[in-house]
């Protein structure tokens, strides 16, 4: 039963030579365009193709082309930021371009419909890394000359598993694993299923590596998961790997091995679902809408990561219990914050704990700063001063209104404090469903938001 149901999954990752002919043409055509360009500036640099589609490890329908500009060493940064990018947009002249961001800018174009990604990087000899995409080349010939073929369709299925979850790609949207770590861990494991099992029995801290582990690896990573890259090993992979997407694959690895199906390997479609549950909740859930200037991908999320989390922390500060926060984008010029509150009214009064009354110094601060909004005032049985006080503010809708005027203070992200300020609209109730069902950017973030993984917790 096992066997078929991962023939099924195959038939879904595995491109069919239609598709392979199309992509290599495009490839073929964009690392001609390098070259000469490179040629053209008399640059003692290099173009090579990289990434899933060198390593023949992508997925049927989604691949992307990366092409590297390896530049020499003796190149200073500024000079090095200025002409790969030039020559970036020479090489991918004529095809519609978006600017994203690793350490270094990059360009992302489409070209036949296929994602391509100009990336810059030096050549420059393993471990002595200026810039983060130095590694990727070695990265490619690294699994080009240890993933033996037969492991090719096992690094699919697993690709294909992870972003069914919601949990493939180590960007800061998803946090997730990343293709190269796919492909680490069928090196490591060697199997699919093998991988998945090691992941049911997961224990916090776990070390995955292809090589010896140095001896101070616990001192230099505390992350839950440590994966250690075999072409840079004082690197861990799992860095980019939240909680939330190391926990998804040990229960979705426990529930497919206890039930295999193959719609472990299908994007579920649960518009009505996510209506479902969003109607049961909607009376908690509260939707921040506001329009921003256009910016990449990789910017705007990260922005948006740190804006949600202050704008948690303030109403936190302020008695709301938030039980689930994230973000939405439509990736161009309008994004949102999702918050699910335990309640959207707080009760009339809060109580203000002072010191201990043996503190002297402290207790009369205490009663300076509160005895004129205190309704009553008393000591506990240990001792404390507390000030009983009515609240000014108790529905949620005025408190966001009040801290969204100056945004600076609540420790948002700079880039988004004007678009906060003058265009957010806060959503709840009716407005908030209406705007789910009729905003497809929006809906899509509030499925992940608010959906339940039937399939993982129900064969868990």
């Amino acid at each position: 039963m096992l066997d078929d149901i991962l023939v099924e999954a195959r038939k879904l990752c595995e491109p069919d030579e239609e598709e392979r002919k199309r992509v290599a043409k495009v490839a073929q055509e964009i690392l001609q365009k390098a070259s000469e360009v490179i040629a053209k500036r008399k640059i003692e640099g290099k173009a090579v193709i990289g990434g899933s589609y060198a390593k023949d490890t992508w997925l049927k329908g989604d691949c992307d082309i990366d092409l590297f500009l390896k530049f020499p060493t003796k190149i200073g940064q500024e000079e090095f930021k200025r002409l790969s990018m030039d020559m970036a947009e020479e090489t991918l002249a004529g095809y519609p371009t978006l600017v994203r961001y690793s350490e270094h800018p990059y360009l992302e174009g489409f070209v036949n419909g296929i994602r391509v990604n100009v990336v810059p990087c030096f050549d420059v000899e393993p471990r002595r890394w200026i810039s983060a995409a130095d590694r990727s080349p070695y990265h490619t010939e690294y699994v080009k000359e240890h993933l033996k073929e037969e492991l090719k369709a096992d690094v699919r299925l697993l690709k294909k598993f992870l972003k069914a979850r919601n949990i493939y790609g180590a960007e800061v949207k998803t946090k997730g694993f990343s293709g190269y770590v796919c492909e680490v861990l069928i090196l490591k494991y060697q199997s699919f299923i093998n991988t998945l099992t090691a992941f049911s029995n997961f224990e916090r801290g776990s070390i995955i590596s292809l090589g010896e582990v140095p001896a101070d690896v616990r001192l230099r990573f505390q992350n839950p998961i440590i994966i250690l890259d075999p072409v840079d090993p004082e690197r861990n992979l799992g860095a980019a790997v939240s909680e939330e997407s190391l926990a998804t694959l040990i229960l979705s690895a426990r529930s497919f091995l206890k039930k295999p199906r193959v719609e472990y390997f299908k994007i579920p479609d649960a518009n009505q679902e996510t209506s479902h549950i969003l109607k049961k909740i909607l009376d908690n859930l509260i939707l921040l809408k506001f329009k921003h200037k256009p910016r990449s991908p990789d910017i705007i999320w990260g922005q948006l990561h740190k804006t949600s989390e202050a704008i948690r922390k303030q109403l936190e500060i302020r008695g709301f219990e938030i039980l689930k926060v994230s973000e939405a984008s439509s990736e161009k010029d309008e994004s949102a914050i999702l918050l699910l509150t335990e309640s959207t009214t707080l009760p009339n009064y809060v109580l203000k704990v002072g010191p201990e009354v043996y503190r002297k110094e402290d207790t009369a601060r205490f009663i300076e700063k509160n005895l004129n909004r205190s309704t009553a005032t008393w000591f506990t049985e240990d001792g404390r001063i507390v000030s009983l006080q009515e609240r000014v503010q108790r529905d949620i809708v005025d408190v966001l209104s009040s801290i969204l005027k100056n945004p600076k203070e609540l420790g948002v992200s700079e880039g988004l404090r004007e678009a906060l300020k003058t265009s957010t609209t806060i959503l709840t109730g009716k407005e908030a469903l209406d705007a789910v069902e009729n905003i497809s950017w929006l809906r899509k973030e509030v499925h992940k938001f608010v959906s339940t993984d039937q399939l993982v917790f129900n064969s868990a």
